[in-house]
């Protein structure tokens, strides 16, 4: 999240920082928001990642605000668009590196840690026409790519 905050400063984005600590509170959340808030980020968060439909229901009857979310999974179901992690092309990694250490012997303390190789684009245009939102061209070119 610390990245977000820095590259919000970076591009003078005013950052409101909530927080959800239980499922019952996305309502309250959204609630609680200023009115001059224009988009919303969620971070890779399991808890909201499994309540990813509600926080769609939720923002599609309220304020209907764009979206982004750190993985394409959530991405799928409350979110506009994400350049994120996709978990099953990280799984494939980690099984890779799993192969590594137990079929080609690799020394696991030896292994450096690796991140996610492939990023992955994802436009969800179902939902923003859900919340009547236009994504912009730009965007869209980046997604054809």
């Amino acid at each position: 999240m610390q990245l977000v905050k820095n590259k919000c400063a970076e591009l003078n984005i005013q950052v409101v920082d909530k927080g959800i600590s239980d499922q019952n509170n996305i309502e309250a959340t959204f609630l609680s928001l200023p009115s001059d808030v224009e988009a919303i980020y969620i971070p890779t968060d399991n808890m909201l990642a499994n309540a990813k439909d509600n926080v769609h229901i939720k923002n599609k009857a309220g304020k209907k605000l764009p979206i982004v979310c750190g993985e394409i999974g959530m991405n799928d179901g409350c979110g506009v668009a994400t350049y994120g992690i996709d978990y099953y092309k990280l799984g494939q990694q980690t099984a890779q590196m799993a192969f590594d250490i137990l079929v080609n012997g690799a020394d696991i303390s030896k292994m450096p840690v690796e991140l996610q190789k492939e990023y992955l684009f994802s436009v969800n245009q179902a939902i923003a026409d859900e919340i009547n939102f236009t994504i912009p061209q730009a965007v869209m070119d980046e997604a054809s790519k």
